[in-house]
């Protein structure tokens, strides 16, 4: 395992560690001989930042808590709201569908139709209001853009012919955005879907999007949590 330490401002790549073990004592004291073998100035070190892991973020056993002991003070934790937004997702979907069975597998009732659908003719179907924060289109990338048109789409309960053949992205259960992308294809290709099938496209709809969205709008540590 490898763990990158990047610097801000201006994301500077610092180096990276290989930790004897994947513990947050393990992680933390690595990164913390790094910074102090290669004279890194900690004293001017005010934040950590990394994703939501409760490896990262344990209160009382993650790496930001253990590497805060190491330097005896606190700091301020920025923890990534875009990886935050996928859980509740992700909990949703497995309580509703089951778990995995394999990388790209799930063993619920819908879920093994999320990998091959992308050719279902789009039904009628009925529409989900969201509402759309402002975003710049151009700072979109592919999948990103999918997921802004589909919930446009399911919105207003129509979706176009060049949306609805074009690949919503890689399953993969890392990939939580590409899955909001394909349940959503799957829900205006379902003729009758289920119930669990429309909850999951009224969350990602109502909660989920937007709140990706907005996160990816107001991308700076003063507009987190």
């Amino acid at each position: 395992e490898h763990v990158s330490l990047i610097e801000e401002p201006n994301s500077v790549y610092s180096g990276h560690v290989t930790p004897e073990s994947g513990t947050s004592a393990s992680i933390a004291k690595a990164i913390y001989n790094f910074c102090v073998g290669n004279s890194l100035c900690l004293d001017e070190l005010n934040a950590v930042g990394c994703d939501s892991t409760v490896v990262n973020t344990g209160k009382k056993n993650g790496v930001i808590r253990y590497f805060e002991l190491e330097l005896k003070r606190l700091l301020q934790w920025f923890i990534c709201q875009l990886h935050a937004n996928e859980l509740s997702l992700r909990h949703l979907f497995e309580h509703l569908n089951d778990r995995t069975t394999g990388p790209k597998e799930y063993s619920g009732p819908f879920g093994k139709f999320l990998q091959n659908y992308e050719q279902l003719p789009v039904i009628k179907f009925t529409s989900v209001h969201c509402d759309l924060p402002q975003v710049n289109q151009n700072d979109l990338s592919t999948d990103q853009m999918y997921l802004f048109e589909i919930c446009q789409a399911v919105s207003s309960g129509n979706c176009p012919l060049n949306l609805a053949n074009r690949q919503p992205g890689k399953l993969s259960h890392a990939r939580w955005l590409t899955k909001a992308n394909r349940i959503l294809r799957l829900y205006i290709g379902t003729e009758s879907p289920s119930n669990n099938l429309k909850i999951l496209s009224e969350f990602i709809t109502k909660v989920y999007e937007p709140m990706w969205f907005h996160i990816k709008t107001h991308p700076l540590c003063k507009s987190g949590a």
